[in-house]
């Protein structure tokens, strides 16, 4: 989903797409050893880094080396934490939830395919409309930290 997002910026294959694997795996890990600790501080950490494909992706200080992917990404969701919030919530729990408990027993490809295709477009089409609402809240928040976006 971020390989069409960053899309939007370059026609060509993405050039960031190994930095975007590099800095998502430094936030797992860093959520995952927060999570250790105990589920709260995790959960946060998992939230405030989840701004870090578009830290990658579109920012300008990113790209110029001047800045950590990491704190960039958390001192972006400190300005914008509740609608990231909401976001996570609603494209990542509640949608997801109801999909799957709605429409679970046509997600069985041998015996519905073309309603198994129907549910997997749907689920798709949240996760971009998802992604692209995440965007727009991070283009907003980007201005209030100074700095630029690259596209």
């Amino acid at each position: 989903a971020f390989w069409l997002l960053n899309s939007l910026k370059e026609k060509s294959a993405p050039a960031n797409f190994e930095f975007l694997l590099i800095e998502n795996l430094r936030a797992w890990g860093s959520t995952f050893l927060w999570s250790l600790l105990l589920i709260l501080p995790g959960l946060y950490k998992w939230l405030s880094y989840s701004l870090v494909p578009y830290v990658v992706l579109f920012s300008k200080k990113y790209s110029n080396g001047e800045a950590d992917a990491l704190e960039l990404s958390t001192l972006v969701f400190k300005k914008c934490w509740f609608k990231v919030l909401v976001l996570v919530l609603f494209f990542g729990l509640i949608l997801p939830l109801a999909l799957t408990t709605g429409f679970d027993g046509y997600r069985k490809i041998w015996l519905t395919p073309v309603a198994s295709l129907l549910v997997s477009m749907i689920d798709f089409f949240i996760l971009i409309l998802g992604l692209c609402l995440n965007l727009y809240v991070f283009k907003n928040a980007m201005g209030e930290v100074n700095d630029e976006l690259t596209f």
